[in-house]
């Protein structure tokens, strides 16, 4: 974000607005903690998971068939 400088000196450069902003800005970019695969996911995620795999496989047993020839 804005480098290794003290909280006192970022005040100093930006101001105290202004460096809450931008902490809340990149709260919001990098915030929240790191999801595992599974965790809160949409349905619709779910489902185009599953439907890639089903295509993956799809397309796997179409090679291997036209390897075999």
């Amino acid at each position: 974000m804005l480098g290794k400088r003290s909280w006192k000196a970022r005040v100093e450069r930006f101001g105290l607005k202004r460096l809450q902003q931008m902490a809340a800005e990149m709260g919001r970019k990098y915030g929240g903690r790191p999801r595992l695969p599974d965790d809160q996911v949409t349905p619709a995620a779910l489902y185009q998971r599953a439907r890639r795999e089903r295509l993956r496989q799809k397309a796997a047993k179409v090679t291997r068939r036209e390897k075999s020839k």
